[in-house]
């Protein structure tokens, strides 16, 4: 039987493998497959935090907010949701991080051969872990969709490669203008809880702007100048179970586990502290 596995290959998947290297296995020994290969902006627009041999710079990360929380919330989520937490900044929040530029991507990733095509059925994972002895699931089981489908929202993001593009540039540039002259490599990410505005949130970060719009675009209404992704995220649910197919199959990434504040690098301890504690019993 075959040792190890990974599903999927978004930022959770690449801080899977990474744990996967530092508890010894190597690249050859790791299987990675997914559904379609991704390539960065991959649902990170920046890490928290990289293991130590990853050569990426760190930048400064701000934080802003215009309008109401409320008025974000209603535009982010299917429904209102009194007392939900959720990341609007009140005040303006400065704090560090690594942009996740094709360079960091590749070495996050280097060594794998990553095979696409993977179904992403709980069948085929099932299948599959019976040739491995562990799996690691980096994307939610079909089951838990089925079971789950009123907390999942589908939202649209517009990735502009040019940020001068976004016809709204200059309404976001007022609120960095300052940041960005000084700090031109930093991320800035804008929180809009305006009822007057068809966006929820922007980022900036190297010269590019990802624009989030709210749940209920539709979808022949964005704007043709940028490049449209599909995204789900999962609303405050409480602790659901992730339903994973398989005994032997680890449920990791905000995605799988139904755990939106669970950032991407934290699969490196929990993959890590779940590969440690399986060579302890056996």
């Amino acid at each position: 039987m075959k040792e190890i596995a990974i599903l999927g290959s978004g930022p959770s998947a690449a801080f899977a493998y990474q744990a996967c290297l530092k508890e010894g296995y190597r690249p050859h020994e790791i299987f990675v497959a997914t559904a379609k290969l991704t390539e960065p902006p991959a649902g990170a627009f920046w890490f928290h935090w990289v293991p130590n041999h990853i050569r990426a710079v760190k930048v400064p990360i701000v934080l802003k907010g215009v309008g109401t929380e409320e008025g974000y919330l209603s535009k982010q989520w299917r429904r209102h949701l009194s007392g939900v937490p959720s990341s609007f900044p009140e005040t303006e929040q400065r704090m560090s991080g690594y942009p996740v530029s094709r360079y960091v991507w590749r070495q996050m990733w280097e060594g794998a051969d990553i095979l696409p095509g993977f179904p992403f059925t709980d069948q085929a994972v099932r299948d599959l872990a019976q040739d491995f002895e562990k799996v690691i699931q980096t994307f939610p089981s079909k089951a838990a969709i089925q079971a789950y489908r009123d907390y999942t929202v589908l939202y649209p993001t517009v990735v502009y490669e040019v940020a001068h593009e976004w016809p709204e540039w200059e309404k976001f540039l007022h609120s960095f203008s300052a940041e960005i002259l000084y700090s031109p490599q930093g991320v800035y990410c804008l929180y809009n809880g305006l009822a007057h505005d068809d966006w929820v949130r922007a980022t900036y970060s190297l010269g590019k702007v990802m624009v989030e719009y709210p749940w209920y675009t539709p979808l022949d209404t964005l704007p043709t100048e940028g490049t449209v992704l599909n995204r789900d995220i999962v609303p405050w649910a409480g602790d659901l179970d992730p339903m994973p197919p398989a005994e032997n199959v680890l449920m990791v990434g905000r995605y799988a586990t139904w755990q939106r504040k669970q950032l991407s690098h934290e699969t490196f301890g929990i993959v890590s502290g779940w590969l440690n504690a399986a060579t302890t019993t056996e």
